[in-house]
């Protein structure tokens, strides 16, 4: 079963994500904060990582750095409520595999 981490710091995002990706058979895990999605990160091997880029305590470019030094091979996709242009081609610069704005 592929696992998924779901970075972010809306509960109801994490709660709406995380129902949706269980129901079509992926194992998912919810971090609220960069601190404990590290945390994570170095406990279970993820496939996918979904971080948010604006987090209480660091930003997605900080988060996929962090992340590709833990887990190299895992999937990063940046969401953010803020579509900005600069700041997607930063985070694929860095090594994200998709920015998706949320609705």
């Amino acid at each position: 079963m592929q696992s998924i981490l779901i970075i972010d710091d809306d509960k109801d995002i994490c709660t709406l994500v995380s129902n949706f990706l269980s129901k079509k058979g992926f194992e998912v895990a919810t971090s609220y904060n960069g601190e404990e999605a590290i945390a994570s990160l170095k406990k279970k091997e993820f496939d996918l990582v979904l971080c948010d880029y604006r987090l209480p305590d660091t930003n997605g470019v900080e988060m996929i750095q962090r992340i590709k030094l833990i887990q190299p091979g895992a999937a990063i996709i940046i969401i953010t409520g803020y579509s900005d242009v600069k700041t997607a081609i930063e985070t694929f610069k860095h090594g994200a595999n998709d920015y998706v704005v949320k609705p």
